[in-house]
C-alpha cells in the first residue's frame, strides 16, 4: 500500500503542470478575523483544494469530492472555515498566525498556486511598531519568493528544506545532513526542471554544463557530496536538490539559494524645497517583483511595490508625509518639498524569485555645502544675493565678508536684525526676514568678492552658501562685459530633477 502511494505522488508531482504565482501581502491587527481569497478563475472547476500554513507543514484545509476538511487544527483549534470558492477565513486573528499561507488547486490539467503573507500585529502597537512588523515580513518576500519556486518545484512538504542567502559574488557550499557511503549515488539537480549540474557515480564525481555555461569553472563537488558554488551571481538563485541513492532507498534536501545583488551608493544632492528623484536601473518592473524603499540607519520602510499594488508610508515622525510617489513603472521613488530632514541614506531592495535580490543605497544631500554662486552686475545696480529657501522658528541667519559680519537675523523677526560696522556698507543693506536674502543698493565696484551665508539652528539644520560677486565700473565697455549666469550645482540638479519629473 505504501509502495502504490509513493508511485501515485511521484506521478502525480511528475504531471503537474506550474502557474506562476505571486505573494499577496496581508496586514490584521489581533484579535481581527481575516479572509485569503484566491482567483476564481484558478478554482473554477477544481478536483482537491488545500492550504498549507509555513514552510513544511501538514495540509491545514481542504476541500475533497465536496467535501471540506481540516485535517491539523492544533494550531488553529475551529477558528478556520473555508468555503467552495476556495476562500481561507481565520477568526480571532493572533500574532501565531503571521507567516506564509500556501494555496494549491488541483485541476485535470495540473495545478496551480497561490501564496499570502500574513502580518498580526498585537493591538495598542504605535505606527512606527507597525511599519517596523510590515518591513521585516517585506525582507523575508525575497526569500519567500524563492521559497515558493522550491514549493512549486519539489512540494517542500515532502523533503526537507533548506534556506542559505549570500551576497553576490561569494562563495556559498550545500551541505548534505546524511553521511555519504561509499556506494551511495548523489545527484544534484537544478532549477524548476531539475536538470543535472554535478553527481558522484560509481565514486566518480562529475560536474555538467548548464544551460550557457551559467556555473562554468564555479561548481565544485567532494566526496561528502557537498557542492560548492564560488563567485555567486543572481542568476544562481533557485531549487538545488540533493538526491543520494543507496541500496536502503533514496533521500532527497532541498536547498533554497537566493544571492543578493548589490549596487554601489549614489550620491545626490538637492535644493530645499525642490524635489527628487532616486532611479533603479531605468529598467521597467519585471513579473513578481518586489520593491522596497527604505530610509536611515534603521532602514524604516517609507515605500513598497508589488504586482499592481503601490503603497507609500510617513517614515519617522511623519516626515515623508504627502512627499513620495512611486513610478509605476520602474518603481523609482521621488520626493518632493525637499527639506533638511531628508538628508540620509536611502535603500533600496528589488527581489525577483528568478533573478535574486539586488540592494541599491543613496546618499542624499539637502541643502549641503554646494559651489559658489556668481553674480555680476553694473556699477551702481541695485542685486540681491538669493538663499532660495526660508527662515524657519528658530532659525540664525548670517552674511559675512572678508571674514567679517555684515548682517544677522533671527526668525525673521525685524526687531532682532543688526547690520555690521563695515562703512562701505554703510546704509546700502537689508535683510530680507522672511527668506534673508541680502539686497545692495547702489553696488560699488568695492563690492566685489566671496560673500558667505550661514543658515543653522538647533534642530540641525545647516546651510552654508558662497556668492562671488563682481561688480563692473561705469568705465567698461558693455559689449565687452559678459553676465555670468546665475546657476550653480543646485540649480543643474533642479532642472534636471524637473525633466525627470516630466517624464514620471
Amino acid at each position: 500500500m505504501t509502495s502504490t502511494l509513493q508511485i501515485f505522488m511521484f506521478l502525480f508531482l511528475m504531471c503537474d503542470v506550474y502557474v506562476a504565482d505571486e505573494v499577496k501581502s496581508v496586514l490584521v491587527m489581533e484579535g481581527d478575523s481575516l479572509t485569503l481569497n484566491p482567483d476564481l478563475n484558478q478554482t473554477q472547476g477544481f478536483k482537491v483544494i488545500q492550504w498549507w500554513f509555513g514552510d513544511i507543514s501538514p495540509v491545514i484545509a481542504e476541500i475533497y469530492a465536496n467535501e471540506t476538511s481540516y485535517p491539523n487544527d492544533e494550531i488553529f483549534r475551529d477558528r478556520l472555515e473555508l468555503n467552495q470558492t476556495g476562500s481561507l477565513y481565520i477568526k480571532n486573528t493572533r500574532t501565531t498566525d503571521s507567516g506564509l499561507y500556501k494555496l494549491k488547486v488541483h485541476h485535470n490539467s495540473g495545478a496551480s498556486y497561490m501564496t499570502f503573507s500574513v502580518t498580526v500585529y498585537a493591538s495598542g502597537l504605535s505606527p512606527g511598531a507597525k511599519a517596523g512588523i510590515v518591513v521585516v515580513v517585506l525582507l523575508v518576500f525575497a526569500a519567500a519568493a524563492i521559497d515558493m519556486m522550491c514549493y512549486r518545484c519539489f512540494f517542500s512538504d515532502l523533503k526537507k528544506l533548506k534556506r542559505l542567502s549570500v551576497m553576490e559574488g561569494e562563495t556559498v557550499t550545500l551541505k548534505p545532513d546524511i553521511k555519504v557511503k561509499r556506494d551511495d549515488e548523489i545527484l544534484w539537480k537544478f532549477g524548476p526542471q531539475g536538470i543535472c549540474i554535478a553527481e558522484i557515480r560509481e565514486g566518480a564525481r562529475e560536474i555538467f554544463d548548464f544551460g550557457d555555461g551559467e556555473f562554468k569553472g564555479r561548481l565544485t563537488l567532494d566526496q561528502t557530496g557537498s557542492l560548492t558554488i564560488t563567485n555567486t551571481r543572481t542568476t544562481d538563485s533557485g531549487a538545488y536538490e540533493l538526491q543520494m541513492k543507496r541500496s536502503s532507498g533514496v533521500s532527497d534536501e532541498i536547498f533554497c539559494v537566493n544571492v543578493c545583488g548589490y549596487v554601489e551608493e549614489e550620491t545626490k544632492f538637492v535644493m530645499e524645497g525642490r524635489y527628487i528623484t532616486l532611479s533603479r536601473f531605468n529598467k521597467e518592473i519585471q513579473k513578481n517583483e518586489l520593491i522596497v524603499w527604505m530610509f536611515g540607519d534603521k532602514e524604516t520602510l517609507i515605500a513598497q511595490m508589488t504586482g499592481g499594488s503601490r503603497k507609500t508610508f510617513d517614515g519617522p515622525d511623519g516626515r515623508f508625509r504627502g512627499r513620495l510617489k512611486l513610478d509605476k513603472r520602474t518603481g523609482d521613488l521621488t520626493i518632493r518639498r525637499m527639506k533638511c530632514e531628508h538628508t540620509g541614506h536611502y535603500k533600496l531592495q528589488i527581489s525577483c524569485s528568478s533573478k535574486g535580490t539586488y540592494y541599491k543605497t543613496f546618499k542624499v544631500v539637502t541643502n549641503g555645502m554646494f559651489g559658489p554662486k556668481t553674480v555680476s552686475v553694473m556699477e551702481g545696480e541695485y542685486l540681491g544675493l538669493y538663499s532660495e529657501t526660508y527662515i524657519q522658528r528658530g532659525e540664525q541667519v548670517q552674511w559675512s565678508f572678508e571674514g567679517k559680519t555684515l548682517a544677522t537675523g533671527m526668525n525673521g523677526d525685524f526687531k532682532k536684525t543688526s547690520y555690521g560696522d563695515d562703512e562701505r556698507f554703510r546704509d546700502r543693506l537689508e535683510l530680507h526676514h522672511p527668506t534673508g536674502d541680502l539686497i545692495f543698493r547702489n553696488a560699488r565696484t568695492s563690492d566685489t568678492g566671496v560673500y558667505q551665508l550661514q543658515i543653522s539652528s538647533i534642530k540641525k539644520r545647516n546651510i552654508h552658501r558662497e556668492y562671488t560677486l563682481t561688480v563692473q565700473g561705469n568705465g567698461v565697455n558693455e559689449s565687452e562685459t559678459a553676465e555670468i549666469p546665475l546657476l550653480s550645482k543646485e540649480d543643474v540638479d533642479g532642472v534636471n530633477e524637473q525633466q525627470m519629473m516630466s517624464s514620471v
